[in-house]
Formats: structure tokens, C-alpha cells, sequence
């Protein structure tokens, strides 16, 4: 079973209104964030990152080390439900800081440097432990894609 909640926002300092610059992705960073319970689900941090990273190659976007922009943030929480099955929820992000223009005021405008949530979709997972880290994977694929559609269509 699969539950989805989506949304898009864009954070510049306290919500004003802004005025971003284009961004092309033609690098990021990826950084999984794994929780405790990982190994009772079979789960691998390094096997979600191959998929993220793959998911970008296929995209035209070469992974990188680097803490360069934008990064896509993936949290993953599992909860160890019985011998047989596991709760999962994740969270893809994506995120740039750039510099946006603010208006202050009616007539001011100014140039300042913030944090972009371009992309940001959370799943909910009720998964067979044989199973988690396979499906894991092609949910992950699948959210890469879809943010990197997402961002295409902001220009």
C-alpha cells in the first residue's frame, strides 16, 4: 500500500515575496539520511544512493561529491513493524541556495542569498521485509524523475 502527499514550496527568509534566477541542474549533490532500524528491514544506505545517483546519470546529471547545488535531500525512517513486514516513510528533497530578489518594501527590492525547496514529496510504505530495499529503490528512481520534471517546468 502507498500513500503520497506532495508539495512545492520556496522558502526565502521569512516568506517574502521573491524573484528566483534560473537554474540549470547539470550537478548535485545527493545525501541520504538513514535512521536506526535500517538493517532490521534489510535496508542498505549505500544501495538507496546508487539508485539516486542513477536516477540523475539517466537524467543527464552527474552525481557529485562536492556540496555544490543543488542537493537532493532524501530521509528515510523505518519502523520495524513484525517478522514479516516494515513501515517506511521518505522524504525526497530538493534544494538550492541562490540568490533570490526580495521585495521589502512597495519599492524596495533587494538581492539576497536563500534556501529554495524546488522539489519536496514524502511516501509512506507498508512493505514484505524480502521486499523494502528493491521497491525502495524504484520509488526512489521514480521521485528523482519526477522532481527533475518538476524543476524543468519552474522556468
Amino acid at each position: 500500500m502507498r500513500v503520497l502527499f506532495t508539495a512545492l514550496a520556496i522558502t526565502v527568509l521569512s516568506s517574502l515575496p521573491f524573484t528566483t534566477y534560473a537554474l540549470e541542474i547539470k550537478s548535485a549533490h545527493v545525501v541520504i539520511e538513514d535512521g536506526s532500524e535500517f538493517n532490521k528491514c534489510y535496508l542498505r544506505k549505500e544501495s538507496l544512493l546508487a539508485s539516486v545517483e542513477s536516477a540523475l546519470r539517466s537524467n543527464s546529471i552527474k552525481p557529485s561529491n562536492d556540496l555544490i547545488n543543488p542537493v537532493f535531500y532524501v530521509r528515510v525512517n523505518v519502523l520495524d513493524i513484525n517478522s514479516e513486514f516494515c513501515a517506511v516513510s521518505m522524504r525526497l528533497s530538493v534544494r538550492s541556495y541562490q540568490y533570490v530578489e526580495a521585495k521589502l518594501a512597495e519599492i524596495e527590492r533587494k538581492t539576497v542569498f536563500a534556501k529554495v525547496e524546488l522539489f519536496e514529496q514524502d511516501g509512506i510504505f507498508f512493505l514484505k521485509k524480502m521486499n523494502v530495499q528493491y521497491q525502495l529503490n524504484n520509488e526512489l528512481r521514480q521521485l528523482v524523475d519526477e522532481s527533475i520534471s518538476g524543476i524543468a517546468r519552474m522556468k
